[in-house]
């Protein structure tokens, strides 16, 4: 598994809370290990679980959002002459 985590910042909000959003790369093509739908899942019942304590954890400042996607890199084929 591949994993890459990105925070970035919307400050654009006065009344609401901050969205910060994290990024994660899953290996959801291999075969062999479950295709990482584990992995996912709990990534995001962690960021679920942290958003319920959000005024404990951050004073209400902030909440969590997961981007997700596929880390699979489609391969080049060069050709030389």
């Amino acid at each position: 598994m591949f994993f890459i985590m990105i925070i970035l910042i919307n400050a654009n909000q006065e009344t609401k809370p901050i969205a910060l959003h994290i990024g994660a790369l899953f290996n959801s093509d291999n075969l062999f290990i479950n295709n990482s739908q584990y992995d996912l899942q709990a990534a995001q019942i962690a960021i679920d679980e942290i958003n319920l304590r959000y005024q404990d954890l951050f004073n209400g400042r902030y909440t969590l959002t997961l981007l997700s996607n596929n880390s699979r890199v489609e391969k080049q084929i060069f050709c030389t002459f």
